[in-house]
């Protein structure tokens, strides 16, 4: 972390180096919060959990704006995909450490995942422009690790076992070539 701030206080300028380095802890500690606030929704009643993984949303867009005039832009780009993967990540283990998922808390599972995949390449705004942020938008699975797996997970969540069997034997199955 502080290789990060040091790289991004030698970059901005603008922001006095006690300044950005309380606003990233602030915020950093914010994230860790709301992510340790969307992994307990998610084991608790999936109908809560929306409006939570939204204000995880919210707030990795506010902290988007924060840095957009700050970061160059493969700094900013990477940070950003950091965040994502952190949260992916923890939605992705809290969810394959469920026993038994019945097929209607697949389907909230499934619908809360899609959440995720339209809503987190907006994150991607390096550039005030909104016209010119499309690119980084489509490259999400460069800046964030686990972005496939998540997406291969939603898949499963759709399946029934046949299909699932299926797609881990065949190899077609992202999951498949994934560790925990």
């Amino acid at each position: 972390m502080a290789s990060f701030v040091t790289e991004v206080l030698a970059h901005s300028g603008r922001l006095e180096k006690e300044d950005l380095g309380t606003k990233i802890s602030r915020l950093s500690r914010r994230v860790e919060e709301v992510k340790g606030e969307v992994c307990d929704m998610i084991n608790k009643k999936y109908d809560e959990f929306l409006p939570s993984m939204q204000s995880a949303e919210d707030l990795l867009s506010r902290l988007g704006k924060v840095w957009q005039d700050v970061l160059p832009v493969g700094i900013y780009c990477k940070a950003m995909g950091t965040l994502l993967n952190t949260a992916i990540t923890e939605m992705v283990n809290k969810i394959t450490a469920l026993e038994d998922i019945s097929t209607e808390d697949g389907e909230r599972l499934y619908t809360l995942c899609r959440t995720m995949i339209e809503e987190g390449p907006l994150v991607f705004t390096p550039l005030p422009e909104e016209g010119k942020n499309k690119k980084f938008q489509e490259e999400v699975p460069i800046y964030v690790q686990k972005w496939m797996k998540f997406k291969e997970l939603m898949i499963i969540l759709q399946a029934n076992l046949q299909e699932i069997v299926d797609r881990w034997v065949s190899g077609t199955s992202a999951l498949s070539s994934f560790k925990r």
